[in-house]
């Protein structure tokens, strides 16, 4: 409220008048000013009491009033707050006006009480005390009374109307017609709407009449005292009553859910205040509140029906209508504030409805839209979504408990006609009911297709029955939440099926039984009369007697019928009701007619006993008769039969008919004799010559099938004519019949027609690839009639006529030899004539180069080069001498002689000469006299020095191997300089990360040059603790420095091993020197120096680190030990303390120290907030890559001790340590071994300066692990994987592990096994590593001759040699060397490996890498300690782009992006000065962010950006970072731009600053985008602005794709090793005599810009110049790095051809077209217009350009889109905006 008035009454003043008054009691002087003051005390205390009347009236009015009574009554309280200001600065207490400032106050204050009465009571405020004002004001109380009461009455009619809004219930419920009635979901929901309709009515006209009363309470107001004060803020009044009226519909109640409560049973319940809450609850959000709590309730709302509908069970209503009814309802409540209509601004008056374009119904001004746009609301709404959907979820899931008996109903026809009836049953149902009978007896027939017992009825009748108890057993009726779900009609139908289903297998067993009990009794009946036939002749005999035996045998069978059929019976009386009588009975009946007719039969055969005697001699006759007539078929068929044919196939495939109806006929008659011998009891005789001839005929059968099917089969081939030959068609059809034979039995197989046929089959395979040999191309007519003549088979060769029938009639398989010898001869013809046409149409063609020359005065021509000339001639010479020595060349044998004399002259005579100008023609111009003589001694001289030139650079490779690293022309410029210096240059590519060698002239001999020490990369210096001299040769000296590197590095990693963590003290810096003289017997010192032993041996003085009392030592923290040794010292003597320490663990573990473990996994923590401490804080640029190299190893260290506590490691023998790489300082021979599973390797001690180290996840470890186990059995490692997942890198990361130089080679198809060969050589005599980055892009025949070299260097280090023979040279091999490939499956280029290659190598797969593990590593060597929360966003952000982002083929979101997201963090975080007063979270937040937006924004296209922007927003919310400006950088880029004539835009600005941030992470980047969008502009003032700011910079611009490969990147001759440098790699060495890749020590950058399409064919072999190795490997095994100053720049429409390997390794610029639009273009032509035209020239393009380019690229016409035009030629808006320069 601001300042407050107070009584101004000093409170030592009733003190001063009290003592006045006894002083003038007294008689004692008082003041005139005293006296005044003691008489007028009554009158002053009266004034006090008046005026603090006044105070406590106005503030009480103050606190009674709300904001609108304040708002409305503004102008009153003006006037009483002027009132006041008069006693505070004009009056005082001797003032005579109080009495009428009071009066005049309190007559103010009781007009305005009386207002503020009534306004009071007409909001129902809380009462004012008037009892201040009843002393002045009673009269006008009594008058005022009325008043009041009235407004009272108002008041209580308006707040009756906003009751009835918030208490109307808007889901009205139905009266059940009975208990336990409920109406489904529709009649429950549509009577709530129906009574809804009724509600809104009466409330939307009862919320219209509160604008009424309104104007009742203003014109009350009207007719007060203070109604022109009052009027003016009836507007915010009515607003009030406005926002009363929204508030009683809906508004956000926060209080309700606290009121809302679940019990025990998860029922709702109300707390006691409910009722309050509840009741001025505002109606919509009551209202959803109270559906929710009913859906959500255990009480039903409705009910549903649950019914059958084959094959599925339903609701009624259905699932989706009743959860599409029930939100419906709910909207159609929120919908209907619709009815209460809104007041016009600044009245109470409904506002009238508006017609609106496009809306058929005028649109009504309501509550609806802030209704709509409540979140509560809306969350309501959604609730009861929610809340329906799992509600009935629920219904489902009960539902779900019918699914055992679907078999009744399940809707599966043709599975079920396809099994039994335990199948087929359930899906009888899959019909409606009017079909169901049908359908039932078409699958039971079906079913009974297959023989069924009762069994198998009675268990289907058991079936069903169980289903319909089962059924009828569940419940009927059930409650689940707010449904009431009613079962009945679906268990009604379930048994309903169930019943029809007993009923038709009770129809079909009884139809069974009866047809078997009749056809049972048929049979007997048909016996029974066939007893009584005739017996006058042997046939009637014969039929009589089969009767009567078959009588007597049939008893079992009869037996075993009529007992299933009784059982069918029973079963059929147990479950139906419906059983035939008559054929019961007769079932019954069937045992005694049965007897009856067996005792029927014997009789028979009693009476017939004599007549069986007369018949057996007939019988015996026969029998005689026909063994004789079988003995001679048998003969006959052994010696003329179908198997006697031989090879003459035909015939007895003729055969075979005759015999097979006569073995038939001889069947027959032995059939009859048989049966008749048997039923008159003569034994059966035997006739085997019939056996024996019926199964050669039945196996005769089956070969003579096969040979038709054949035979006709080579008729059909036979037909096809010589030129439409298929081969493979015969091929596969012979195959096919010979297959079929081999499956044939053994005793087939062995007849003679079988043998033959597979013969012959034989024979015609055979001659199947004479045939193909003989439809070679390459065959002439020659060739044909020597064939011919020699097989003595003439026939017409016309193509239109000649077919394979001929072919065929030569029978080929006789002529093998010759027809091979024919074919080859042939094709040797052919190569010869086609390489003798290719030597005429080249040479035909040939012509010399001849230029034009000028020196001085001198005037002439020149030749140019020949070296092509003189390659072909070479490569035609070797051809045709090739030709002219086969044996094959006769009948060109006379023209290869000409070519060959001819060749040899054009060799012979091969000068510049100034004729050629006059006649190039080579021919002629090599054919002058004398000039062979002239050039041979030249060529002569050339070859030997070339020839010792290189044994003498082979030589200088054996001595110092580290010289095949580098090319011819790089060894010359070292062997050809007298001053050591020069192999600074070169030192680079022979070490690695080593920069320099530090130099000194020897004080002693100042000719002598001294190294001193090694400098890396990063500055990081190693003094050698011995000087080398360089007087001797060059080999010599730099082996010295090999070995004193070696040597020194040694020394200084063990006197660090022995510092470890502590200070060195002066007498321990004197001891380092003592160490250093006595190094060759450095074991005296053994007792002093703290080393660990090899594993499981403790310190050599038995201690673990600590304060040692005589050494002299001080306890130091890691960090600060760091400082005074170099990099990979550090990490090597941290490693071998950390192995030391883990087993120190263990063996505290074994002897009961529990805690040791854990201690220790405390310390390794400690350890690493030291580092992290030292990080953060401001140390050298050296000093924090060492920090931030030692944390990303101690890191994973604590890991791995971290997983030890977690999964109880305790023995250092478990496999989880020993897989570990492990540190040891082995005493015995006091070097440095890791080690690793069963690997043991030497430390290699290469010094590599501060190159860093990767980030070790678990795919590092089992790369690690493989390459180790691989190396331990002399074999190599092939990490194979996607892009950017690590290979080299981490076969690289290994060797610094272990201490050895990795030489990276990027393979390439232009390298050969020699020049393989010669970096292998290398690598054995160095003992380095090799990895063959993108080996499997070498060509399939170099890989084969490679596999053999590899071979030769395992078995030596198989054999443990010194030394072995390699490519014809004895060499040295070092047992450290190791050859690794990586390789890219599935790329374009790439070829598989030979499994000659693959058994050399241990493959490994390379998969992405766990990328938040390397984020959040990486972000905590930086020093942010919000490292995982940092790294989580990091991926989510990766991961979100790729799967939300457009697809695009220069997008890449991998390990190398985010590698240098996480590089620039490190550097903005340290160089952020704008950003230190932040706290540091949001800091670390804010670094991030802004790294992630400035690396990743240029690459997006244009509708990327807002989303990308949108996806760092969510991960960062509430954070803004501007974007970084370089003040200096940014102002030069505007100015260039400017002096160019460009129009300044912010895009194009902001893109040459991204270009200039790219490069900051990326030497090699991409300007992608489509022509037009500036990306030439944008390079180019770049370069400029560089330069401007004193960074000279130059651009190198080529087009890749205007020449081959070959001539890009050089070419190796294969047979005289002579090196042609390419284009790009001279620019890498040298351009115009401008060395731009050679170290300098201006400050100038130098880029590389290759201007045209990137493609996989010639963009590959710079993969590894693109990554981290920035090395350009050629084929003449020449090695060149880019400097730090040089970068390549590829400008590029698209990288749809470019593979993920090499968009991975680029940054990314894309410059959009649509950013840049075409308005810049004609501005920018405009301004070079005269002034005077420019105007006129401005109002014609906005007149007709804009237009015309809508119509023809947009097809829009004055804002209407119509269909484009059609263009002959593809054009942009830029395309035709240049156009105007024309015109």
């Amino acid at each position: 409220m601001g300042s407050r008035y107070v009584v101004n009454l000093h409170r030592s003043l009733p003190q001063v008048m009290a003592e006045a008054k006894r002083l003038v009691s007294l008689g004692m002087y008082v003041p005139s000013v005293a006296r005044n003051v003691v008489m007028e005390e009554e009158s002053l205390q009266e004034h006090v009491r008046q005026i603090q009347s006044v105070l406590d009236r106005y503030y009480g009015i103050l606190h009674s009033l709300d904001n609108a009574e304040t708002i409305l009554l503004q102008g009153h309280l003006s006037r009483l707050r002027h009132l006041l200001k008069a006693p505070a600065k004009r009056m005082n207490w001797c003032s005579l006006i109080i009495p009428l400032y009071v009066e005049k106050t309190l007559g103010q204050l009781t007009l305005f009480d009386l207002d503020l009465t009534v306004l009071c009571f007409s909001q129902q405020l809380i009462s004012f005390d008037l009892d201040l004002t009843v002393l002045y004001f009673s009269q006008q109380l009594t008058s005022f009374e009325n008043l009041v009461k009235a407004i009272q009455r108002i008041n209580e009619d308006m707040e009756s109307i906003l009751d009835a809004v918030r208490n109307q219930h808007m889901f009205k419920q139905r009266k059940p017609l009975f208990a336990g009635h409920f109406y489904n979901c529709k009649e429950a929901l549509d009577y709530a709407y129906s009574q809804r309709d009724l509600d809104f009515d009466i409330l939307s006209k009862r919320v219209s009449s509160i604008g009424v009363f309104i104007f009742k309470m203003e014109s009350v107001l009207a007719s007060s005292h203070w109604s022109q004060e009052t009027s003016p803020y009836m507007t915010s009044y009515y607003l009030y009553w406005e926002k009363k009226i929204f508030n009683a519909i809906t508004t956000v109640m926060s209080d309700f859910a606290r009121h809302c409560k679940i019990d025990a049973n998860g029922r709702f319940e109300w707390a006691r205040e409910i009722s309050l809450t509840f009741s001025t609850a505002p109606m919509v959000v009551r209202n959803l509140k109270w559906f929710i709590f009913q859906l959500k309730s255990e009480k039903p709302l409705f009910a549903v029906e649950s019914l059958l509908a084959p094959p599925d069970v339903i609701l009624n209503p259905q699932t989706n209508d009743i959860y599409k009814t029930v939100v419906a309802s709910a909207k159609d409540m929120v919908s209907r504030a619709k009815k209460f209509t809104r007041w016009l601004n600044g009245t109470c008056t409904e506002a009238p409805p508006q017609r609106v374009k496009f809306l058929e119904e005028p649109y009504v001004f309501s509550y609806f839209p802030d209704v709509a746009c409540n979140a509560e609301v809306f969350d309501l709404v959604a609730e009861v979504d929610d809340a329906m959907f799992k509600a009935l979820v629920n219904v489902q899931k009960y539902m779900s408990r019918w699914k055992k008996h679907r078999h009744l109903w399940k809707s599966d026809k043709d599975n079920a006609l396809q099994t039994d009836l335990n199948k087929a049953l359930r899906s009888l149902s899959s019909c409606f009911p009017v079909r169901l009978l049908s359908v039932q007896d078409e699958l039971l027939n079906k079913w009974m297709e297959k023989p069924r017992t009762a069994v198998d009825f009675d268990y289907r009748f058991q079936f069903y029955q169980r289903c319909i108890r089962e059924v009828e057993q569940l419940p009927q009726h059930k409650d689940i939440g707010c449904i009431h779900l009613n079962t009945e009609p679906l268990a009604e139908a379930a048994v309903e099926h169930a019943q029809e289903w007993i009923n038709l297998l009770a129809r079909k067993l009884g139809a069974r039984a009866a047809a078997k009990v009749r056809m049972i009794y048929a049979e007997m009946m048909d016996k029974w009369s066939d007893l009584d036939d005739t017996t006058d002749n042997l046939e009637e005999l014969k039929a009589v007697l089969t009767t009567i035996q078959s009588i007597k045998d049939s008893l079992l069978v009869w037996e075993t019928k009529w007992r299933a059929v009784q059982e069918d019976f029973r079963t059929l009386t147990m479950y139906s009701d419906e059983v035939p009588k008559e054929e019961l009975q007769l079932q019954k009946d069937l045992p005694f007619t049965y007897q009856t007719l067996l005792m029927k039969a014997k009789k028979r055969d009693n009476k017939l006993m004599t007549v069986k005697e007369k018949f057996k001699g007939i019988t015996a006759n026969l029998v005689v008769e026909f063994a004789a007539d079988a003995e001679a078929f048998y003969e006959r068929f052994i010696a003329e039969g179908p198997g006697s044919v031989g090879d003459n196939l035909p015939l007895g495939d003729s055969l075979m008919q005759q015999y097979a109806r006569e073995v038939d006929e001889l069947e027959e008659r032995r059939i009859e004799l048989t049966i008749s011998e048997k039923l008159l009891h003569v034994p059966c005789t035997v006739f085997e010559g019939l056996a024996e001839a019926k199964k050669q005929m039945a196996g005769l059968q089956v070969v003579y099938a096969l040979y038709r099917e054949q035979a006709a089969a080579k008729t059909k081939w036979s037909e096809t004519l010589w030129v439409d030959l298929d081969i493979e068609v015969m091929n596969r059809g012979i195959d096919d019949f010979i297959k079929t034979l081999r499956k044939w039995p053994k005793a087939i197989k062995r007849l003679p027609a079988a043998i033959s046929l597979d013969s012959q089959m034989k024979q015609f395979k055979d001659s199947l690839p004479l045939i193909n040999d003989l439809k070679s191309d390459v065959l002439r007519e020659r060739h044909w009639k020597e064939l011919m003549e020699k097989t003595d088979q003439y026939f017409n060769m016309d193509p239109a006529t000649f077919t394979l029938a001929g072919i065929f009639s030569m029978k080929l398989y006789r002529f093998t030899s010759l027809i091979t010898e024919i074919v080859i001869a042939a094709t040797k013809e052919y190569s010869i004539e086609k390489g003798i046409y290719d030597v005429e149409e080249a040479w035909k063609r040939a012509k010399f180069i001849v230029l034009p020359f000028a020196k001085g005065n001198r005037r002439g021509h020149i030749l140019g080069p020949v070296d092509e000339i003189i390659q072909n001639l070479d490569d035609t010479s070797v051809n045709l001498t090739n030709m002219s020595a086969s044996k094959f060349s006769g009948p060109f044998l006379g023209t290869v002689q000409a070519w060959e004399r001819a060749l040899a002259k054009i060799s012979e005579v091969l000068e510049i000469m100034e004729a050629t100008n006059d006649n190039p023609n080579i021919r002629a111009c090599t054919h002058v006299e004398n000039r062979l003589e002239e050039l041979m001694s030249l060529s002569d001289g050339l070859e030997k020095c070339q020839k010792s030139l290189n044994d003498y650079l082979d030589s200088k490779r054996n001595a110092f191997p580290r010289f095949f690293f580098l090319s011819d022309d790089e060894l010359l410029s070292i062997l050809g300089s007298s001053d050591p210096e020069c192999v600074q240059e070169h030192i680079i590519k022979m070490y690695d990360n080593i920069a320099l060698l530090g130099f000194q002239k020897n004080p002693s001999n100042p000719k002598d040059m001294l190294v001193y020490s090694m400098i890396s990369s990063e500055k990081e210096v190693m003094d050698f603790r011995g000087a080398v001299h360089t007087s001797d040769r060059v080999e010599s000296w730099m082996l010295e420095v090999l070995a004193e590197m070696r040597r020194t590095n040694r020394l200084i990693t063990k006197e660090a091993i022995f510092y470890y963590c502590y200070k060195k003290t002066r007498y321990f810096c004197c001891y380092r020197w003592l160490l250093y003289i006595w190094a060759d017997n450095v074991k005296r010192f053994e007792i002093r120096i703290r080393i660990p032993r090899s594993a499981g041996i403790a310190m050599w003085e038995q201690e673990a680190p600590g304060r040692h009392p005589a050494s002299g030592l001080k306890m130091n923290i890691k960090a600060d030990w760091m400082l005074d040794y170099q990099g990979m010292v550090c990490l090597a003597a941290s490693q071998v303390w950390w192995t030391w320490e883990t087993e120190d663990v263990f063996r505290k573990l074994k002897v009961g120290v529990k805690t040791a473990l854990k201690d220790y996994a405390k310390k390794m923590h400690m350890q690493i907030d030291q580092l992290v401490v030292k990080v953060r804080s401001d140390i050298l640029k050296n000093d924090r890559k060492k920090y931030n190299t030692a944390l990303i190893i101690d890191v994973h260290a604590r890991d791995i001790i971290d997983s030890f506590v977690r999964d109880s490691i305790m023995d250092e023998k478990e496999f989880e340590w020993e897989s570990q790489l492990r540190f040891y300082w082995v005493r015995d021979y006091d070097e440095l071994y890791i080690r690793q599973c069963t690997g043991s390797f030497l430390y290699g001690y290469e010094y590599m300066g501060l190159n860093g180290r990767l980030v070790i996840t678990p795919l590092t470890d089992r790369i690690y692990l493989t390459l180790t186990q691989a190396l331990s059995m002399n074999l190599g490692g092939a990490p194979a994987g996607p892009a950017g997942t690590g290979k080299t890198e981490t076969t690289k990361d290994l060797a610094k592990a272990l201490g050895l130089l990795c030489v990276v080679t990027n393979c390439g198809e232009g390298m050969d096994h020699k020049a393989f060969g010669k970096i292998l050589s290398g690598l054995c005599q160095c003992g380095a590593w090799g990895c063959m980055d993108e080996f499997n892009r070498i060509d399939i025949s170099v890989l084969s001759v490679i596999s053999t070299q590899l071979q030769h260097i395992r078995q030596a280090l198989v054999l443990k040699l010194t030394h072995f023979q390699f490519e014809g040279v004895e060499i040295p091999i070092d047992s450290r060397v190791g050859v690794f490939i990586t390789m890219n499956p599935g790329y374009a280029g790439r070829t598989e490996l030979p499994e000659s290659v693959k058994a050399l190598f241990r493959p490994v797969v390379v998969i992405v890498p766990d990328l938040q593990q390397i984020c959040e590593i990486m972000l905590f060597s930086e020093g942010f300690l919000k490292a995982k929360v940092l790294a989580k966003k990091m991926t989510v952000l990766y991961k979100l782009a790729r799967e939300q982002l457009s697809k695009q083929f220069h997008y890449d979101f991998g390990l190398r992006a985010l590698k240098s997201v996480l590089v620039m963090a490190g550097e903005l975080k340290r160089g952020a000065g704008d950003l230190d007063e932040m706290d540091e979270s949001m800091f670390q937040d804010v670094v991030l962010m802004r790294a992630l937006r400035d690396m990743n924004l240029p690459k997006f296209v244009f509708e990327d950006v807002p989303l990308f922007l949108g996806l760092i927003s969510d991960l960062f919310p509430g954070l803004e970072c501007p974007r970084v400006r370089y003040p200096d950088f940014n102002d030069t880029v505007e100015a260039v731009l400017a002096d160019a004539g460009y129009v300044l835009i912010p895009f194009q600005v902001d893109k040459v600053v991204q270009l200039y941030e790219t490069m900051m992470t990326r030497h090699t980047t991409m300007l992608v985008g489509p022509t037009g969008g500036g990306k030439s502009v944008v390079l180019n003032t770049l370069a400029h602005a560089q330069t401007r700011l004193g960074t000279h910079t130059k651009l190198f611009t080529i087009n890749p794709k205007e020449r081959p490969v070959v001539e890009l990147y050089g070419v190796l001759d294969p047979v005289t090793r002579d090196w042609t440098d390419g284009l790009l790699s001279n620019i890498f060495r040298l351009t115009n005599f401008r060395e731009i890749n050679k170290p300098t020590e201006k400050n100038e950058r130098r880029y590389i810009v290759y201007d045209g399409d990137v493609d996989a064919l010639w963009v590959e072999n710079m993969n590894s110049v693109m990554d981290d190795n920035k090395l350009l490997t050629l084929s003449n095994g020449e090695r060149i790095r880019l400097q730090p100053y040089c970068a390549m720049i590829f400008e590029v429409y698209d990288l749809q051809y470019a593979s993920p390997a090499t968009i991975s390794r680029c940054g990314m610029v894309f410059v959009d077209p649509k950013n840049l639009g075409f308005t810049p273009y004609w501005e920018k032509w405009l301004h070079s217009r005269p002034e005077e035209v420019q105007k006129v020239l401005s109002s014609l393009y906005f007149k007709y350009v804009p237009s015309c380019i809508d119509l023809v690229i947009e097809g829009i016409q004055d804002g209407a889109h119509i269909p484009k035009l059609k263009t002959i030629l593809p054009l942009s808006n830029l395309n035709m905006v240049s156009k105007t320069e024309l015109f």
